[in-house]
């Protein structure tokens, strides 16, 4: 019985980053000069991709260079022809992905050097030369060490590739901001690829309602993954349904319909399967940030593969409740939370996506005359503060006078954009309907509300 295995590789990746060079040349390529030929597992990719580095160096790089320099070189048939090199640039997603396609070759690469130096410490093994066994088990350690320090190397070039992406960018903020149809918030943008924006609340202000409302209204044009570490998928997915069809939440749990919510019911039901693709749910207790980033690797790999766009942003529903890396498990809650926060922040920039994290908010507000909620606010972490790129903060004006006698509820919900960097800070109102967790604009126009911060008289 054979035990070959093949090696790993990803060919809709490799096709895909040579076709995004191919389509934009101009000064990516001075980047991907130190991302060698051998990341690539085929052989016409390694070829393709040397050429390619080739003319960057000593002449004018496009398609038509390429084609032209493996007819002289008389590789132009081994590699397919011209009209592969015109199909790889035809498949391209987009071009601001190329830093998931070069992770996805780059890991595959080293996973592949990785088994390349575990036949050698078997060969080895079994065939030591000589050699005393303390030597070869420094050898070793000295090759995945090497191994390693290369992984570092790449991961700072990948850091470096973001920043040239966006001085290609004729409008880099217009271009990944991702609408909701709320228009204040819009107008703000509050959700923007490469960004991380917090979502803080006191209980059972509509923190899980607003996320879940800004994900029926975004999954109709971007890709999102929902981390729920506190409700089940059912649980969401009930809540979406009696917002998308306006029937009670109480109504579907119990399916008492009558026959006019039945018939919004089933017509919610085919609007969410129009836009299944777009809305991943990922449920369950204490996933770790290594978790979320191995779905989130997994699920756009998966859609290279099938050709579809990849994740434009993840939600984390919520902060606390993620779980922590084991080596800080000894140390201060504090501290635990402030290495969650710098890592979601990374991810937001590495993986080029809106990530959202939904956060409790300390009882402090809840002691002020005034119970408008402030950033220092939020929970436990004075580092998630400092790492958002946006904060929002909810407030519900109906829960803090539900039990006054003449007080009718104005089913408002109050959003606060305290931070909100490099943009205007600023508001809005929408109006929540409790019974289906629906929320929606109040005003159509793109004005703010005025608001009064705490401390305003």
């Amino acid at each position: 019985m054979s035990n070959f295995r093949e090696l790993p590789y990803c060919m809709e990746a490799e096709q895909a980053l040579i076709g995004v060079i191919l389509l934009n040349p101009i000064r990516i390529n001075e980047m991907l000069k130190n991302f060698i030929a051998d990341c690539f597992y085929v052989e016409q990719h390694k070829i393709i991709y040397k050429k390619i580095i080739d003319i960057s160096k000593n002449g004018e790089l496009n398609v038509v260079s390429v084609i032209d320099s493996l007819q002289k070189d008389k590789q132009l048939d081994f590699c397919e022809g011209a009209d592969y090199l015109y199909h790889l640039m035809r498949s391209v997603i987009a071009t601001a992905n190329i830093k998931v396609y070069m992770n996805v070759i780059y890991d595959n690469y080293i996973l592949r050097k990785l088994i390349e130096h575990g036949n050698d410490a078997i060969e080895l093994a079994h065939n030591t030369l000589g050699k005393n066994v303390n030597s070869i088990i420094e050898e070793n350690i000295s090759n995945l060490q090497n191994l390693k320090n290369n992984i570092d190397v790449t991961t700072d070039l990948i850091d470096d590739l973001n920043e040239v992406i966006s001085l290609m960018a004729s409008d880099t903020i217009k271009n990944n901001t991702i609408t909701t149809g709320y228009h204040s918030l819009d107008r703000l943008g509050c959700f923007v690829k490469g960004e991380l924006s917090v979502i803080g609340a006191r209980p059972s202000m509509g923190k899980t309602a607003f996320v879940l409302n800004v994900c029926h209204q975004i999954m109709k044009h971007s890709s999102i993954i929902f981390f729920s570490l506190e409700m089940s998928k059912t649980q969401l997915l009930i809540r979406m349904l009696s917002n998308v069809s306006q029937v009670k939440k109480d109504t579907i749990e119990k399916s008492t319909y009558s026959e006019n919510d039945f018939d919004k019911f089933t017509d919610a039901i085919e609007l969410l399967k129009k836009y299944n693709d777009n809305l991943i749910i990922r449920d369950g207790k204490m996933l770790s940030i290594s978790e979320i980033t191995s779905t989130i690797t997994s699920v756009n790999l998966d859609r290279i593969k099938n050709k579809k766009p990849l994740i434009d942003m993840i939600v984390i529903d919520y902060f606390s409740l993620l779980a922590t890396d084991p080596q800080l498990m000894k140390q201060p809650e504090a501290m635990q939370l402030a290495e969650n926060s710098k890592k979601l922040a990374k991810i937001s920039k590495e993986m080029n996506l809106s990530v959202v994290l939904v956060a409790q908010l300390n009882r402090n507000c809840e002691a002020r005359v005034n119970k408008k909620p402030m950033s220092s606010d939020l929970k436990g972490c004075g580092q998630l503060e400092q790492d958002a790129d946006v904060v929002m903060l909810l407030y519900r004006e109906d829960y803090y006078h539900k039990n006054e006698d003449g007080y009718e509820d104005n089913n408002h919900l109050d959003i606060f954009v305290e931070k909100n960097r490099n943009r205007k800070t600023g508001g809005a109102k929408l109006y929540f309907d409790m019974d289906t967790q629906s929320i929606s604009n109040i005003f159509h126009d793109t004005k703010d509300f005025s608001y009064d911060k705490v401390g305003d008289k």
